[in-house]
């Protein structure tokens, strides 16, 4: 055989070699590709070659072979495969201190001084939850408080925090908060129940350090997941190697507070959901869960059981402004509290019984309210005696300086904001929330006045402005700490109500609630849907159905917004002639469509009645408003006994309202 034919063998037969069972080189470590340039002797190649064979004892190639020369020799050495560092737990656990929401923790410095319950108080409610958590043979694992804004649910879970410290049987605990970016997110919140666990007991500190140094990215992956590699799994394994008395020991109680001050609404429904799975489902899972949340729409919708939600048949639920009557509490927490003051400055007989059941009466069951007049009192710029008179006596008026309930009304603003973005992220949401809102609150008061008996109900609010039916529903779905809807025995419909006493002061002046959109707009709205209906000419006389309306409802509701809306404008000159051509537009429109003559169809419907007294009052209010919508079109002059008359009727409503309200 030539020597170019051997070589080319050879060197066929070697690479062959390398490709096929590259195992079979003994390096320990990856290599870089060695490339000899063109024409380099083979004995320098070789040579290079055998300097480090000892070293890293790489294949022989061309045995024996000598004398010969290589041109553009390329040698590769296939590199073995690595093997993953060792598990650190401490690595673990100090990436998850990083992930985790300090503020967050019952016992943080940025929740110093915490509110809490007062002695005395609350006994009942915290009697009852601290009794659910420490039967832990009940069968449910959840337990749901739910409350109006101001009902005192983080006082008492703050209160339960400390007695279950103290019984050594806390967990966990986490309060949300919408002010502080740290936690007013889903993200942090695995992260620190973890590490709550994982401080309590070094063994489960290691397992959980040892997930996330297993999966550093644990933290991008859904609360699911999280919860699983980072809770469940660690408790388990925990469990299986502890044996029952040791797990028996682990402190069991989970507390989550003010789940509605979390931002998104899809986040608070996603953690809901992981709770269910990771605990709930399992037969295994240790914990007592202890949840407090305004009734707002995920954890509402969760608990639905006419929707069969998914939490309903798993939870024990409170809801605390509905099972519990708190007017006994705040009038021993304003009794103790304001005496001490009064002691403070000389007067230990001070307040009077009489000062203390009018804040009682305002307070409506709200323990923010009380705390906000105990804040006010104390203040250390005036006598606590002055403050109080000042406090009971005020009205809000244009100029004045006091504010008493500032801070009141921001979480009043707050609730109200949130409940609009949540609204205006649906695009098919078309009309103004804010004028929706207002809309509905001020025609139903109007339901009252004129005495619709049992159908003054959300259902006829929407027929009448000529909603999609349900409208309301969505309107009010994110406000169910400050406002609720009740159902009559008969099931006519659904009637609104304000929870306390304090937002419905505040929601009805425009100069605390500072809304976008003026009671003069509102009013202005009102009319024109009133009249839509008008024009539609769906009279019913029998509206058994709670959903149809008689004619004389409509006229006297336009005959009173009509009024209502010339009166705004006497007020505020500014809107005046905006108004104006919207309601001429609106007449216009009115006035096309042959509206006048389906009013006329409507009043000789409603004339069929049998009470004359009633008769002669329509007559009188279809007079009436001709002359009102005139007033604002044309902007004529008004008489003043039209000014006195319009104010002693508003007057009058206005007395009504209230008589009902009570």
């Amino acid at each position: 055989m030539s020597f170019s034919a051997w070589l080319q063998e050879d060197e066929r037969g070697a690479i062959q070699s390398c490709q096929i069972q590259p195992s079979h080189s003994r390096l320990h470590s990856p290599q870089p590709a060695e490339s000899f340039p063109p024409h380099v002797g083979v004995e320098a190649g070789l040579s290079g070659m055998a300097h480090t064979s000892t070293e890293i004892q790489a294949p022989t190639f061309f045995q024996n072979a000598q004398n010969f020369h290589l041109e553009s020799f390329v040698y590769n050495a296939a590199p073995r495969p690595l093997s993953s560092p060792p598990i650190s737990w401490e690595r673990g656990w100090a990436r998850l201190v990083q992930q985790t929401a300090p503020n967050a923790l019952h016992d943080s410095g940025a929740r110093f001084d915490a509110p809490k319950c007062d002695e005395d108080t609350r006994v009942g409610v915290i009697e009852e939850i601290l009794g659910w958590i420490m039967d832990r043979e009940s069968p449910s694992k959840l337990l749901c408080m739910t409350g109006a804004a101001g009902a005192g649910k983080s006082c008492l879970q703050q209160t339960i925090a400390e007695r279950c410290q103290e019984a050594n049987i806390l967990a966990s605990a986490f309060f949300f908060w919408k002010g502080d970016p740290t936690r007013n997110n889903t993200a942090p919140f695995v992260a620190t129940i973890a590490y709550q666990l994982g401080h309590k007991n070094l063994n489960i500190r290691a397992l959980v350090g040892a997930a996330v140094d297993r999966d550093p990215l644990v933290f991008s992956r859904s609360l699911a997941v999280q919860m699983t590699r980072l809770v469940v799994d660690p408790i388990n394994h925990y469990q299986s190697r502890s044996g029952e008395a040791a797990s028996q020991s682990l402190p069991y109680a989970i507390l989550i507070d003010g789940l509605d001050e979390c931002e998104k609404s899809e986040s608070q429904l996603e953690l809901l959901q992981a709770i269910k799975a990771s605990f709930l489902d399992s037969e295994t899972a240790p914990f007592r869960i202890f949840l407090a949340s305004r009734p707002e729409w995920p954890i509402q919708s969760a608990l639905d059981p006419k929707d069969h939600g998914f939490l309903w048949s798993l939870t024990y639920h409170i809801r605390l402004s509905d099972d519990y009557d708190a007017t006994e509490d705040i009038r021993r927490m304003l009794w103790r509290r304001l005496r001490i003051i009064g002691a403070r400055f000389g007067n230990p007989l001070w307040p009077t019984e009489g000062d203390i059941e009018k804040l009682v009466h305002a307070a409506s069951g709200q323990f923010i309210y009380a705390a906000t007049v105990i804040k006010y009192v104390s203040e250390r710029r005036s006598t606590p005696f002055s403050r109080l008179r000042a406090l009971i006596a005020w009205r809000p008026s244009e100029g004045q300086k006091a504010a008493p309930f500032a801070a009141l009304d921001l979480v009043y603003t707050r609730i109200i904001a949130t409940a609009k973005a949540v609204y205006e992220d649906v695009d098919t949401n078309e009309h103004n929330f804010v004028l929706l809102l207002r809309a509905y609150v001020r025609l139903t008061r109007r339901f009252a006045v004129i005495s619709l008996g049992n159908f003054e109900t959300m259902e006829l609010a929407d027929a009448i402005l000529g909603l999609e039916e349900g409208t309301w529903r969505i309107v009010i779905s994110d406000l169910g700490s400050v406002m609720t809807t009740r159902r009559y025995q008969d099931e006519k419909g659904d009637v609104l109500r304000f929870y306390h006493k304090s937002f419905e002061d505040f929601f009805l002046d425009e100069r605390r609630a500072a809304f976008d959109v003026p009671n003069v707009k509102v009013e202005a709205f009102i009319v024109y849907r009133l009249m839509r209906s008008i024009s539609a000419g769906n009279f019913d006389t029998n509206s058994a159905e709670g959903k149809a309306f008689k004619p004389d409802t409509l006229i006297f509701l336009l005959d009173m917004h009509v009024r209502d809306m010339i009166l705004e404008l006497m007020m505020n000159d500014e809107q005046a002639q905006e108004l104006r051509g919207y309601v001429c537009s609106t007449l216009m429109d009115f006035t096309r469509t042959d509206s006048w003559d389906a009013l006329q169809a409507g009043f000789d419907l409603a004339c069929r009645s049998d009470n004359a007294e009633k008769v002669i009052n329509l007559r009188t209010k279809v007079l009436y408003l001709s002359h009102y919508i005139g007033v604002v079109v044309f902007g004529s002059a008004v008489n003043p006994k039209l000014v006195r008359a319009l104010l002693l009727q508003r007057l009058t409503c206005v007395l009504l309202i209230q008589d009902f309200v009570r």
